[in-house]
């Protein structure tokens, strides 16, 4: 498993700078907490907002970005079970969420799952709000935002490639040539059973019932 620490990448960089929207004098945060810059919150990084308040330029606050995000990237990478398993989009919106919200309350509910590798319900709870938040309405969108880049390609490989598919059949011959059951006839009905495993059934075009089970399999 590679050492490398995980940054985030160039769009999820430039998608949460406008999203934090940059301020170069302090301002009263949706939580209540000081902050200046991309969201440098006194409370918990202190020395880069007095670096900002000391020096409120554009090169500074995107100085204290930079080391504020990468202390995240370290963090989560530390912290989060099974995080080597996940693509640069899941990676992304767990990152962006613990810019937002930080480590420990982006970790808190999805650390169970994401030990357990169930990235459905990881994707489920990535959209969650407090709903004691001063701004719910504005939280709500971005934690919906964040769902949405996290389950835009759930079923690809670390690398943001397709995972190898393994397809069983129950009849058998019809894997001779080694094309996976694609159902025809009835429609076909699929159940996601989490972790990237389905079952589903319906009706070839001679009428013959067909049984698929799937699953994939992401290679480290």
């Amino acid at each position: 498993m590679s050492t490398e620490i995980r940054r985030m990448s160039p769009s999820a960089r430039a998608k949460l700078k406008e999203r934090e929207s940059l301020q170069t004098t302090p301002y009263r945060d949706a939580g209540g907490s000081m902050a200046i810059g991309y969201g440098i919150n006194q409370k918990w990084h202190p020395e880069e907002y007095d670096a900002i308040v000391a020096n409120p330029t554009i090169e500074q606050c995107n100085k204290s970005f930079d080391r504020v995000l990468a202390k995240f990237e370290r963090d989560v990478q530390k912290r989060a079970p099974n995080y080597h398993e996940c693509n640069q989009n899941m990676a992304d919106a767990i990152l962006m969420r613990a810019y937002n919200a930080g480590a420990d309350g982006a970790l808190k509910d999805l650390k169970g799952p994401m030990q357990a590798r169930d990235w459905n319900e990881v994707a489920r709870r990535m959209g969650s709000t407090c709903t004691k938040h001063k701004d719910g309405g504005s939280l709500a969108k971005i934690r919906k935002e964040d769902q949405e880049l996290f389950s835009s390609s759930m079923n690809l490989g670390p690398e943001g490639h397709e995972p190898h598919h393994d397809t069983t059949d129950v009849n058998e011959a019809d894997q001779s040539d080694g094309d996976k059951f694609e159902p025809h006839g009835m429609p076909f009905a699929r159940i996601d059973l989490g972790r990237g495993c389905h079952f589903g059934a319906g009706l070839d075009d001679s009428g013959n019932a067909r049984v698929q089970i799937g699953f994939n399999c992401i290679t480290m």
